[in-house]
């Protein structure tokens, strides 16, 4: 029995410990962290310019953006620092050189901080925005002879949702977005009036789409079990079981499959924040960071996605807003600057990235791997969607508005989602006519209330939460 039981032990190591710790790309690894993933996630290869403007006029720019790379929420931070300690005092650490000089940064006084590498997400990707439309931003600013500065026009509008980490997103967002745009030195001016615009009580905070009142409901909405979540916890207690076993014995202690899923989480944030793998990551098996990914998916699937549909009416006011934007031909640029639940929202209205059957915790490797619900691919830090409406390049303003009693006359629209162009369900090709283009989202927001009314319809409890449902991003 004594020999079976070493035979058994010696081939468990001889499978794991010639590999471990496990050496992943940095590239490969940030494939797979999900809504945790900095910018630009899977989408590929970050477009410098936008090749559109050859062909056609943008005439109207509808911009919404997640903020940038941040510090882990406070139940993250909690269990990563206790993934941390049971590092420190592994009985067998030779495999594990790094944990005696790590530098634990994820503590309470910096929970959903955001990063630099955030700002400069948020910052490059307005510098982008004005090499490809130098005239559009540029019509957003004029200057004043009276006061001798450069002024925002009412053609711009910004919104944002009220939290650090959403204002100062925004902030760098429009930094690099006017970067350039006048020949004055008035980029401070423009700056502080930017500013005015994203600090509470000074205006221009729009709560009305602010995808952050949406917890409101979810804190008191009914869900027996907590079930939403017990998808995620299912999914770790089955892929995790390896893990647990191996690091059991490889580092000594007690690991369960919550240790397991905040190494995962740890992976996350060193090589989001820090460009790290060989920390959390090298705990870790490549199947296991692909399995864990879905793990973690299942979370946003039935708290902000096609699992819970209500939150989709997050965005049918702010939708229904935009579509009369376009139609109205008010404003040239606007921008939202929120979270995952807003950029969520949108793909669902849009029917981006749908799955045919439900997510679900049992399903095989080979289902796993085919799904079309991924939020590395949807909402990683910085992630943004845009809405542009085009006219022809040959069209000069004067027949423009000959065209204004035909709200769609001689106009498209082009969807981006992380800057590359993709084809929405409504349409056939990617520039749009919006004489299809509207009709569809229309018959989209026919039967899509406005969150509170949505909110207010579904049963209500009055205990707390049973674990972290609601504030994700």
């Amino acid at each position: 029995m004594v020999i079976r039981c070493l035979l058994s032990t010696i081939l468990f190591f001889g499978a794991y410990a010639s590999a471990f710790p496990y050496q992943h790309d940095y590239d490969w690894v940030t494939q797979y962290l999900g809504d945790y993933s900095p910018y630009p996630g899977s989408a590929g290869p970050i477009p410098t310019t936008d090749p559109i403007t050859t062909q056609y006029n943008v005439k109207q720019l509808h911009v919404f953006l997640r903020h940038g790379t941040r510090y882990p929420e406070s139940y993250n931070t909690d269990g990563i620092d206790s993934v941390v300690q049971k590092l420190y005092y592994a009985t067998n650490k030779t495999s594990i050189p790094w944990i005696d000089e790590y530098v634990n940064e994820y503590k309470s006084e910096n929970t959903f901080r955001l990063d630099t590498t955030g700002v400069l997400e948020l910052y490059e990707h307005g510098e982008r925005m004005v090499t490809s439309y130098p005239d559009l931003v540029k019509a957003a600013i004029s200057f004043n002879d009276t006061t001798n500065q450069s002024q925002i026009n009412e053609v711009f509008q910004s919104y944002v949702s009220p939290t650090p980490r959403t204002r100062h997103s925004a902030i760098a967002f429009h930094r690099g977005l006017f970067k350039d745009v006048s020949k004055e030195k008035t980029s401070q001016t423009l700056l502080g009036q930017y500013v005015k615009r994203f600090i509470p009580n000074q205006g221009h905070i729009d709560e009305k789409y602010d995808a952050m009142n949406a917890e409101q409901c979810d804190e008191t909405l009914h869900d027996p079990g907590n079930s939403r979540m017990q998808k995620k916890k299912q999914c770790f207690d089955r892929f995790g079981a390896d893990a647990v076993k191996r690091l059991t014995q490889q580092l000594g202690g007690n690991w369960t499959p919550q240790d397991v899923e905040y190494v995962y989480y740890g992976c996350a944030f060193d090589a989001s924040l820090h460009q790290r793998t060989d920390t959390f990551c090298s705990l870790l098996t490549s199947q296991e960071i692909e399995t864990f990914y879905y793990c973690s998916d299942l979370r946003y699937y039935y708290v902000l996605g096609y699992g819970n549909r209500l939150k989709e009416s997050i965005v049918c006011d702010l939708m229904r807003d935009t579509l009369d934007n376009i139609i109205q031909k008010q404003n040239k640029i606007i921008t939202r600057v929120s979270h995952d639940t807003m950029i969520e929202g949108l793909a669902m209205l849009f029917e981006l990235f749908k799955d045919p059957s439900p997510l679900q915790p049992d399903w095989s490797m080979e289902q796993i791997k085919h799904r079309k619900f991924q939020s590395t691919k949807l909402m990683p830090f910085g992630a943004n969607m845009v809405l542009q409406v085009l006219t022809g390049k040959n069209v000069d303003e004067e027949e423009q508005e000959e065209n204004n009693n035909s709200s769609s006359a001689q106009r498209w629209v082009r969807f981006l989602l992380h800057e590359h162009p993709i084809i929405l369900p409504g349409c056939q090709n990617e520039v749009c006519p919006l004489d299809d283009f509207i009709p569809w989202m229309q018959k989209r927001l026919e039967n899509c209330p406005s969150y509170h009314d949505a909110c207010a319809s579904v049963p209500q409890v009055t205990e707390a939460p049973k674990g972290p449902m609601s504030s994700l991003d």
